[in-house]
């Protein structure tokens, strides 16, 4: 497993990571199922482990929580986790972000927390978080005390984590969703600026959250929601042309993260070994030929477009 800088951290991440929301959506998940994941994703190198106490109101954290404290010898993984959300729903005050940080110390059964996250900023007001009433005040005095690492933020409008980083004052930001083979528009501004600014990139939800990874099969979840048929057509004709180059979707989906060295970790949420072992796998296809058939499918899914447009114009003229 390749390894890559986390911004300016100093933290040393596997370019594909663990995302603990997954074995708390669509159920079917067990504990031993989990620990068994956890097993796998750390011998394949897997290190970079995020987790928030959203995820199964605090399940994700209590496992892996679990999972630590059991674990002998090998790669000790880097736990990333969340502040914002307690189980009476999000809270972005300073006294809820200190009980916030409580909790998760408690489940994580840590007493550092290497990179805590503002988790989901459109659910407050940035000039809110980032007052001395709001989650930044509390999170900067923990980092003070030396119980927090570091600082990042997370969310999904672009615009607004881009907002977010020009304060100057995270190390991280996580995109969900909008860097994806169905939106990449995070990769649009707010990429390239933390690029340049020094911090560190992570690319949650490769697969929009399942269609990506399961392809457009009945049911297949789109945010998750059921993906529409729109939706279904378009990822159906993606699975076609990367079939025909030699790549399953879900290569293409986590390989487009892979060849944007900006992005320092993405995290797909696997339920399974299995699924560790599928996600791993992408990272041994060469990055040239990855990035040949994304941008191939680039210029394919443009002309798909143009032709669109076409056909409804001349649709229109009759």
């Amino acid at each position: 497993m390749r390894t890559r800088q986390l911004g300016k951290t100093g933290l040393e991440v596997s370019e594909v990571g663990w995302g603990g929301a997954g074995i708390t959506l669509y159920g079917g998940v067990t504990d031993d199922q989990v620990f068994a994941t956890l097993d796998r994703a750390r011998e394949l190198g897997v290190i970079y482990w995020d987790t928030a106490p959203l995820y199964g109101r605090g399940r994700s954290e209590t496992l892996i929580g679990r999972y630590l404290s059991s674990m002998r010898g090998g790669p000790a993984p880097i736990v990333a986790t969340k502040a914002g959300y307690l189980p009476d729903g999000f809270d972005y005050g300073y006294d809820a972000t200190m009980h916030c940080l409580e909790g998760s110390l408690q489940r994580l059964q840590l007493d550092h927390l290497p990179l805590v996250q503002i988790h989901d900023i459109e659910r407050s007001s940035l000039a809110f978080i980032m007052s001395r009433k709001g989650a930044f005040a509390a999170l900067s005095r923990m980092k003070a005390e030396g119980v927090v690492g570091h600082i990042g933020v997370s969310g999904g409008p672009p615009d607004l984590l881009l907002e977010a980083i020009e304060t100057r004052e995270f190390e991280t930001v996580i995109t969900h969703s909008r860097y994806t083979l169905l939106d990449t528009s995070a990769g649009e501004k707010l990429i390239p600026r933390a690029a340049e600014l020094g911090i560190g990139v992570i690319n949650g939800g490769p697969f929009a959250t399942g269609i990506l990874a399961t392809g457009p099969v009945a049911g297949a979840h789109l945010q998750y929601r059921e993906a529409p048929p729109e939706v279904l057509e378009r990822v159906a004709t993606m699975q076609e042309f990367f079939a025909a180059n030699g790549l399953e979707l879900r290569e293409a989906a986590l390989g487009l993260s892979l060849i944007n060295a900006a992005i320092s970790v993405t995290i797909p949420g696997a339920r399974s070994p299995q699924e560790v072992e599928d996600n791993v796998a992408v990272t041994e296809i060469d990055l040239a030929e990855l990035k040949k058939i994304l941008l191939a499918w680039r210029d394919e899914e443009q002309q798909l477009r143009e032709e669109q447009r076409r056909a409804d114009e001349d649709g229109l003229g009759s």
